[in-house]
């Protein structure tokens, strides 16, 4: 580790909820192992495992004192990065699914970048999008940096890919609280939307993490995320983040657009998915058609490549 770069070495507290992923933990965990930043703990949660998720966790106990394994019923990921976050030492906090995967320089980095940037309180960076079975590369997906809140309730893009590419300052977590534990798929939209208004959120244009595509991801579960997605938005609302009805409504209809196009492509239930598109057709209508005809030119364009 270049020593020299960095003005101190605050400890980093490395958070992973884990639920059935004995498939992956090893190899999630030996990457935060290898990080060539040393001044780390490690928390990791089983939130109720039925597999033998524990037996390979606890192995990695015994062998560095810098690891705790906390146990709890199975009460959702949010629920355990809470109870990752109110046992952390470290004024900085880094997330990590476990299913996925640090590069080893990738908390150096972070570490350096708010350590040059006082001012801001979250990071993050690029990330590789692998699937298991293959190891196949399929994107690298790169998000967004400084003032992030509008892009975030306009569900423009991708802001934060995953909370395993988030290294944040603790005090920013102390601010805005916890993740809301009635959330899953959403839950972290809705810790970053909480955040925005208080930082502008720094990004590291270089791939520090490696996100894994598989078939039990939650993201995948529609209706989990119809759900969450309609809370979050409500919450959201009641805390007065959208700054007028009008811009609430421009904001509704995208969300209602994005499900309704989930609901037909990914779960091909035909009659929610035209439901929600209509919908959001007579909420916002020329919002709609503006999606669908950027849509159109994107296919078109790949056509012609």
């Amino acid at each position: 580790m270049t020593l020299q770069k960095i003005v101190n070495t605050p400890l980093v507290s490395v958070i992973i909820p884990c639920f059935n992923a004995a498939q992956f933990i090893d190899q999630t965990i030996s990457s935060v192992l290898s990080q060539s930043y040393y001044r780390w703990e490690l928390i990791v949660i089983d939130d109720g495992s039925t597999d033998n998720s524990a037996d390979l966790i606890k192995k990695y106990v015994g062998q560095d004192d810098r690891i705790l394994y906390l146990y709890q019923e199975n009460q959702g990921v949010s629920v355990a990065r809470n109870k990752g976050i109110k046992r952390a030492k470290g004024d900085i906090i880094s997330f990590l699914d476990a299913d996925d995967i640090f590069l080893p320089n990738n908390l150096e980095n972070k570490v350096n970048y708010l350590q040059s940037h006082d001012d801001i309180l979250l990071v993050h960076s690029w990330e590789e999008v692998f699937v298991t079975e293959s190891g196949d590369t399929i994107e690298i997906a790169k998000g967004q940096n400084g003032s992030v809140l509008n892009s975030l309730l306009e569900l423009s893009g991708k802001v934060v890919h995953s909370p395993s590419s988030v290294v944040i300052r603790k005090e920013l977590i102390n601010l805005v609280g916890d993740f809301d534990p009635q959330l899953s798929t959403s839950a972290d939209w809705e810790m970053w939307v909480r955040m925005a208004p208080h930082t502008s959120f720094g990004l590291i244009p270089e791939t520090l993490v490696k996100y894994r595509k598989h078939s039990g991801q939650m993201h995948l579960d529609i209706d989990r995320m119809d759900i969450d997605m309609h809370f979050a938005f409500k919450k959201t609302k009641d805390h007065g983040l959208f700054k007028s009805k009008e811009y609430y409504a421009q904001c509704y209809a995208n969300l209602l657009m994005i499900l309704g196009a989930s609901f037909l492509g990914d779960q091909k239930n035909y009659q929610k998915g035209a439901l929600y598109l209509l919908k959001s057709l007579r909420l916002k209508p020329m919002i709609f058609f503006k999606k669908l005809m950027d849509k159109v030119a994107v296919l078109k364009s790949s056509n012609q490549d």
